[in-house]
């Protein structure tokens, strides 16, 4: 078989296949022919092998070409596909983000709605509401003020009866020489009331001490109130 009967069956062989592709495959092989030359024309057909097996393995390539590219069409589509759905849901959660879902709009709608009510109370209620408050708070401020005061008058007492024994003391103790017992009868009392001055003092500077706590823990405990609520609306 030399290289025209070759060419021939192999042409013959490719008659199924599309134009184009016969077409490449035909000046392909006969390109290569060109290239070996003619004393070497024997030795190509050796290598290429039958024209039937030659037919068959261009087929099997354009086949193995034609699922490349239906495959690589349908990775596309997926791809495609997929960059919209990622594409919708980022819109889709762009959208909620903007605009908020249907329950935080209720709930939105909700809060707005009670601020609302609270503004119109206020104006109604204000005239009235607000003396009576001020009473309130002054009548508050009145009883701190007069604890506090009378806590430390209290203190204030103690301490003014530890100096009467003090002064009660050194007056005996003056008069101790010439008048013997009337001297130790106040330096006695002296000492006794100076002791309860002592003690009152101590007993009542301790129970400021509590009022005082008191009272800050319960300011602090209000304002704390106070501030959560503006913090929650």
């Amino acid at each position: 078989m030399n290289r025209i009967e070759y060419m021939t069956k192999l042409a013959s062989l490719l008659q199924d296949i599309p134009e184009v592709e016969r077409r490449d495959a035909m000046k392909y092989y006969n390109d290569y022919f060109d290239e070996a030359g003619e004393e070497n024309e024997e030795q190509v057909i050796r290598e290429f092998g039958a024209p039937e097996e030659v037919a068959e393995n261009i087929k099997a390539d354009l086949k193995g070409k034609t699922e490349n590219t239906t495959h690589g069409q349908q990775e596309e589509y997926q791809s495609a596909g997929q960059q919209y759905q990622m594409n919708h849901q980022e819109n889709k959660k762009s959208s909620e983000y903007q605009y908020g879902t249907s329950d935080d709009q209720k709930k939105k709608n909700a809060r707005i709605g009670k601020i609302v009510l609270i503004v119109a109370l206020a104006i109604i209620i204000g005239p009235v509401l607000i003396p009576i408050i001020g009473g309130i708070l002054a009548a508050g401020l009145a009883m701190v003020l007069t604890i506090i005061v009378g806590v430390f008058a209290l203190v204030i007492a103690g301490a003014a009866i530890a100096i009467v024994g003090i002064l009660l003391v050194i007056s005996g103790s003056v008069i101790l020489l010439p008048q013997t017992a009337a001297g130790l009868a106040l330096i006695g009392s002296g000492l006794i009331i100076m002791v309860l001055g002592v003690v009152a003092t101590v007993g009542f500077g301790k129970l400021c001490e509590v009022v005082l706590r008191g009272l800050a823990k319960g300011m602090k405990y209000l304002w704390g109130k106070i501030s959560h609520r503006k913090v929650v609306a």
